[in-house]
This record gives C-alpha cells, structure tokens and sequence, in this order.
C-alpha cells in the first residue's frame, strides 16, 4: 500500500509556514511562499525560469499554448498518461501518434523520423517526450536532433522526473525547449496538487506568464489589469501550495537517493530470465516506479501475478500504462483506434509496478521479489525457467521470449557472462534479454 510520510521536523516547519500566511496579512493566492517555491525548484532542475501552475497537466497546457501548438501537428506517445493527450487537445493542437521502443518504453526515434515524413515542413509544432517512470531515455539527443531538423519544439512530459538526470549538464527541465512537472500526491515529489513548468527561453517564459494569469500583461500595473492575449487561463495556485512545495524541494534528494537504491535491489534480486526491471543506463533516474517487463514463462500473465501478489499482502501500483490511450474508449470512433503501435501494445500489456516510495525496506523488497515467481499458476513453467529437473532444452526457452525479442535486432540482445543472482549457469541470449 502506497504511504506518504512527513518528518517531525517537516510538519513543524509547515505548521510555521501556514501560521505565517494566515497572520501575515499578505494574500492567500499566490505571493511569498510561491514565489519561493519556484525558485528553489528552478535550482534544483538547473534552469533559468520556472513557473508554478495547478496541476501537470495545467503545466503542460500552458506549455503548449505558450509554443503556439493550434491548428498544428503534437507528436506524442500513446504509452502515457491521458492528461498528455487532454492537454494537447485542450491547447487546440492535431494529435499524431508515435510508437515506442522496448528498452526504456519512451518515443522511439525510427517512429518519430517515420511520422515526421508524414508531415509538410513546418506542420508539426512539438513533439513530447514523456519520461516514463522517471527514467531519461538515453535516445533523447537523436529525439531533440530530429526535432530541431523539423522546426518542431521538445516538450518533456517530466511529471515523473523531479531531479532526473542523465548528466551534469543533461536534466529533466532542461533536455528540451520546455517541461512539465506534477507534484500530484503519488509523484517522487508532491505539494498536494501542482505542477510546474520550466524553460531556457525568458520570451516563452513571460508567455506562459501571461497565458497562466487569464491572458494578462504581465508588465502591466496591477491596478488595472490588461488583456494582451485571448488564450488564457487560470493557473494560480495558494500559498499553502507554494511552502508544501518549497518544503518539498529540501528533502527531494534523500528521497530519490532511497528511490534508487530500492530500485537497485529489485534489479538484483529478481530472475532476469523472468523479469527485466528498466533502469537509468546512466545519470540518476528519478525512480518514480518500478517498471518491471515480464519475460518469457511470465508474458501474459499480469492479472494473475497482480492478485498473486495481492492475496500476499502487496499491492501493485498502477502501471506506466496497463493501456495506451489510443485504445481508450474515448478514442474508439477515431482514428488512432485502428492505429498500429506494436510495442506499445506489447509493453503495456507485459509490464507490472511493484511498489516503490522511499519508506519501504529492504526486507520488504526481499519479500516482494520472493513472492513473485511462486503462484501455482506458473508452477509448470516457473519449473522450467529456474533449471530444475526436466528443465526444457534452450531451443525450447528461446522459443519462449520470441514475442520479446521480435521487436528487438539480434545485434542488440544481451550476451552477458555474469550468473543471474537465481540460477547455475550463466545466462545468454536464449535466457536473459537486455531491452
């Protein structure tokens, strides 16, 4: 069961701050503790400007309306949450789907170069790149090149990315030309309900501005508010927001560090004939979830496992996604219900969630990871993946992650040498994939 903790300390420094608003006399909307908030979040992400709206999906509205997306192409993956789609529709914009590719279930760049020949120069406004699970793909400057070989804008749907990083100079709110966070409850940080948009460009940023505050003049007086632009909309948050947020920001990195260390020991301690779990190749995942792609003897089974685990007392989270949108039934008289997105529709189908926020143990990932090859609906097949007697030949195993690894060039399958952590012999190409 997901828990979100604060500290002592954490709730004594927001009682103070709540006290401070209410007896300040300063406005409730936003003023001292928003203004702070943004700062120190812009700091953290390493970019020049940030902007605190109400929610993610507000942040990446705004952030569309503020690229000019009306009337024009948004390229985006179906394996993401729908407030991607809602907020590009809502910004006006032509929606066109990419598929995604298998190692880090982000937009796949063969798909995104197929789609952008689609299109007359010029048409396409963005392309979002959505940062599944907190997880920067390592594809994202092939993604930001062609972007930028087409005229269109880089959006990063970073609603689980706070503080990702790929490098020191490559972070979540700074890859592409702007990004959208969420601090919904679930997420690695939170502030209630929020979100924030950050950029490089100080003239997208005084649009998002105004477009945030009604379609206002931001340089205005404030006596006599002016509207400048006819897109507006209201995006203002409290400053009980702004200090959760701003609190939030000062304990974000021992929290992801836990993240990623938890995350580490499922990779671990799970069968890699069974299981993969994504991870980072490098850099600093901001380890939102979990993700875990079900292998061979387990494809197939997800439902099965999920109420496995749950008589046992774990309960998944939700996955990353368990359906693409395209095949949502708000979008069964369109179009896209009859698009063909195959590793979409492979992954999001063969992917479980087990749990992961910074207050769990390792003996409670031990146990989570103890439980998953057990139910004795996998009894027969389980028998043949961990080499027991009458284990089946390895002909018969490759057999087995063909629907895996059809979407995967030989070239890039795995060869490792390394004992998996659960078995005898080493694990090659028939019993380990590396997506």
């Amino acid at each position: 069961m997901f828990q979100l903790n604060f500290e002592p300390d954490f709730v004594d420094a927001f009682t103070a701050g709540a006290r401070d608003i209410l007896c300040s006399g300063r406005p409730l909307s936003e003023n001292q503790f928003t203004r702070t908030f943004e700062r120190a979040f812009a700091k953290l992400v390493h970019a020049p400007f940030a902007l605190a709206t109400t929610s993610g999906t507000m942040a990446l509205d705004i952030a569309m309306r503020g690229i000019g997306v009306a009337g024009k192409v948004v390229i985006i993956p179906s394996n993401t949450f729908f407030a991607t789609q809602v907020a590009a529709s809502n910004a006006g914009a032509i929606l066109e789907w990419v598929d995604i590719e298998p190692e880090y279930m982000q937009v796949c760049p063969l798909s995104l170069e197929a789609v952008f020949k689609k299109h007359a120069p010029g048409s396409v406004a963005a392309v979002v790149l959505v940062h599944i699970a907190g997880i920067i793909s390592p594809h994202f400057q092939k993604i930001r090149q062609l972007c930028q070989e087409n005229g269109a804008a880089l959006i990063e749907d970073a609603a689980h990315a706070h503080t990702a990083a790929f490098s020191d100079s490559e972070q979540a709110g700074t890859i592409g030309d702007v990004a959208a966070f969420s601090f919904f409850p679930t997420k690695v940080m939170t502030a209630g309900e929020a979100g924030i948009v950050t950029t490089q460009c100080e003239d997208l940023f005084k649009k998002m501005q105004s477009i945030k505050e009604f379609g206002k003049d931001v340089d205005g007086p404030k006596s006599r508010l002016v509207q400048v632009r006819r897109d507006g909309t209201n995006g203002r948050i409290s400053e009980f927001t702004g200090l959760l947020g701003f609190l939030e920001c000062g304990r974000v990195a021992s929290r992801v560090a836990r993240r990623n260390e938890l995350l580490k020991r499922f990779a671990e301690k799970l069968d890699c004939r069974c299981y993969k779990v994504i991870m980072q190749p490098r850099g600093l995942s901001a380890a939102y979830k979990c993700v875990v792609i079900l292998l061979g003897p387990v494809r197939g089974c997800r439902e099965e496992l999920r109420n496995f685990a749950q008589e046992r007392g774990v309960s998944f989270t939700g996955e990353v996604y368990f359906r693409p949108v395209h095949r949502m039934p708000a979008h069964k008289e369109t179009a896209a219900a009859s698009l063909e997105l195959p590793v979409t529709d492979d992954l999001c189908a063969n992917h479980v969630c087990p749990p992961l926020y910074p207050e769990l143990t390792h003996e409670d990932v031990d146990y989570i990871c103890d439980i998953m090859p057990q139910p004795k609906i996998f009894s027969s097949v389980f028998s043949a993946c961990l080499n027991f007697p009458g284990m089946p030949s390895r002909k018969r195993r490759t057999a087995r992650l063909r629907p895996m690894s059809q979407f995967i060039r030989s070239s890039e399958k795995a060869s490792c040498t390394d004992p998996c952590a659960r078995c005898t012999d080493p694990c090659g190409p028939a019993s380990c994939i590396s997506l």
